[in-house]
């Protein structure tokens, strides 16, 4: 195998080059080109079905790992290098403990899956500590001010996160507008999948947005910062002094719900 910086004017790496492609190198094998690391992570975690939004937080972990030690590969670090990057994020960065978590989850997956490599037990990491916090418990009628001030299909959404115990991402079943993107290869397999109303969202977002590739227009799914910032609206409108977001609903049982529905005319 050799190794070769590319040219800086290929910009066809530059996505996966921490300092740009200056320092990025492009390994062959018998001519052929062998896929840079995070494109293995990458390909890895669709292989195993991981969500996007796991994809992205274990990619930009391995990133910053990377930084951390100088741009080395980790294939030439091991169990002294994972050891302090995880200590300076709980020191250095005062990162929460579920925060430093997922950098570690990130990290044995980048070792174990991708370089087939065996990390020896990380005992000499200082851990972030784990606040102490209670859920917030709301009375039946503090829940029925917060879900009173809420309008359209935010009231809808937190009348189901309240109902049924969801959490806010758990809301986005597959409901209405336009195309939508579908998961994985099923946009190939089934050619009108993207129009049906089972693949529709149930609260789609009131923007479109074009795919520069078919020039379609597409439809997401409401935002979550949108009934985030409308639940806590409610809630100071409502005059409660708690700390009340979408996940308290679920530390609340929602035995009332059928009270506060609109009744039929």
């Amino acid at each position: 195998m050799r190794r070769f910086f590319v040219s800086p004017k290929d910009t066809t790496s530059r996505r996966d080059c921490p300092r740009g492609n200056d320092y990025c190198s492009v390994a062959r094998r018998d001519g052929f080109p062998v896929p840079k690391l995070l494109d293995r992570v990458r390909t890895k975690l669709r292989k195993r079905h991981y969500s996007q939004r796991t994809e992205e937080a274990y990619i930009g972990w391995i990133r910053n790992f990377i930084r951390h030690h100088g741009i080395r590969h980790p294939r030439d670090m091991g169990k002294g290098e994972v050891e302090d990057f995880l200590s300076h994020l709980a020191v250095g960065k005062k990162v929460a403990a579920a925060t430093q978590n997922q950098a570690l989850a990130a990290l044995l997956f980048l070792y174990r899956d991708v370089l087939g490599i065996t990390l020896e037990w990380l005992d000499n990491v200082v851990r972030a500590k784990k606040p102490v916090r209670l859920p917030v418990v709301l009375t039946r009628k503090e829940v029925m001010a917060v879900l009173s001030r809420l309008h359209g299909p935010n009231r809808i959404a937190g009348m189901l996160m309240y109902g049924a115990g969801l959490r806010l991402l758990e809301k986005d079943l597959k409901g209405r507008a336009g195309y939508v993107m579908l998961p994985g290869g099923l946009e190939r397999k089934y050619l009108d999948a993207n129009r049906q109303w089972i693949w529709q969202w149930v609260f789609p977002a009131t923007r479109h947005f074009q795919d520069p590739a078919s020039g379609r227009l597409f439809r997401h799914h409401l935002h979550e910062t949108v009934l985030q910032k409308a639940v806590k609206e409610a809630a100071s409108r409502a005059g409660l002094a708690k700390r009340i977001t979408c996940h308290t609903f679920r530390h609340n049982p929602g035995v009332g719900i059928m009270s506060i529905m609109p009744r039929a005319a």
